[in-house]
């Protein structure tokens, strides 16, 4: 996938491998038909794999809206039995506001279905990770706006980017306020 193409994959690790830090050997995928799989834009799934694209929807011929890669992977994890351990949702791009987080969408957002995850996976740490926050949001949004709706996510939320000393994370503190490492609108 190229930088800055929207996808999203999650990990199912052992809890062994979660305590190390490591992806440990329980997660095999073949890229090719991982590739293959999102270009037919079908979710991928294995059974410690799950990825997905964007899918876009049409009515008449029409484009009348897209399922989003985050919700399309929580939608498949919910038909999935999870192992004790850690699930790392990674998204590329933050959860957009207007779908994703918007309480009010019940059919898109992936509030509930991150609480649900959690709630029926009590021996499963759980955490979501993006990389970059989504472009319409940081644009159109303040820090303290990008604060308030990234903090609905009920999991751990971690941003993960390229910075001067290499590949770092930084976990979203809901205590913490705007000032802080996942809203800099530099990466």
């Amino acid at each position: 996938m190229a930088i800055g193409t929207q996808y999203s994959v999650a990990l199912q690790l052992s809890k062994e491998d979660c305590e190390k830090g490591q992806l440990g050997s329980n997660i095999t995928a073949d890229f090719k038909t991982v590739r293959d799989t999102l270009a037919d834009e079908k979710v991928y799934s294995t059974g410690n794999v799950v990825a997905a694209i964007p899918l876009f929807v049409y009515k008449d011929n029409i484009q009348k809206g897209r399922d989003h890669s985050e919700y399309r992977v929580l939608l498949k994890l919910r038909t999935q039995q999870i192992k004790p351990g850690c699930l790392i949702v990674y998204t590329y791009f933050s959860p957009c506001f207007s779908k994703c987080l918007d309480e009010s969408r019940v059919n898109d957002n992936i509030i509930d279905l991150l609480s649900n995850l959690k709630n029926q996976n009590q021996n499963t740490d759980i955490a979501l990770v993006f990389s970059s926050l989504f472009p319409f949001d940081k644009k159109n949004n303040t820090k303290e706006q990008i604060y308030n709706n990234l903090k609905k996510i009920p999991v751990p939320l971690y941003c993960c980017y390229e910075g001067s000393n290499g590949f770092t994370c930084a976990i979203f503190d809901k205590n913490k306020g705007k000032n802080q490492k996942c809203l800099s609108q530099k990466h």
